[in-house]
């Protein structure tokens, strides 16, 4: 495996520190303001004053009519002296998914050279096979292009 940078390192960490918060922490942001305005005993009124937002944004948002953007986000939770911290949390680690694409690209490359051997009589054992796979998924992993081409 090639020498890991200090950003797939953080990268690395941030991930897995996303993975590790429980489900039931994972909260839409609306429903984050609402508990957090509700918890200071604040109306929606002096959330959107202390803010510097319109009162019906809070309420759309909280209810579920409009989506908040980042900014408005920042500036509510802000105003209830929060910061506000974006961490992705993955369904799959980038290299898992990389490794997938590379064989799944490799798999279908390599199914009709196998399928023309096969005709000529000429197909490889199980373990030429599995080693030619794993040699183009390889070199699809070192590609730029992996993620430009079709699945």
């Amino acid at each position: 495996m090639a020498k890991q940078t200090f950003e797939d390192i953080l990268i690395d960490q941030i991930l897995s520190g996303g993975k590790r918060i429980p489900l039931e922490w994972q909260q839409e942001p609306r429903i984050l303001v609402r508990l957090m305005r509700k918890r200071l005993k604040m109306t929606q009124k002096q959330l959107a004053k202390r803010a510097g937002v319109p009162q019906s944004n809070i309420a759309n948002i909280e209810s579920g009519h409009s989506e908040a953007t980042l900014r408005t986000l920042q500036k509510l939770f802000a105003a209830m002296g929060c910061s506000l911290s974006l961490l992705p949390i993955p369904e799959i680690m980038p290299d898992t998914m990389r490794e997938s694409k590379a064989l799944q690209l490799a798999e279908r490359e390599l199914e009709y050279t196998f399928q023309t051997m096969a005709l000529e009589e000429q197909l490889p054992d199980e373990k030429a096979r599995r080693s030619m796979l794993k040699e183009s998924q390889k070199e699809l992993l070192n590609s730029r292009t992996l993620w430009d081409l079709d699945d």
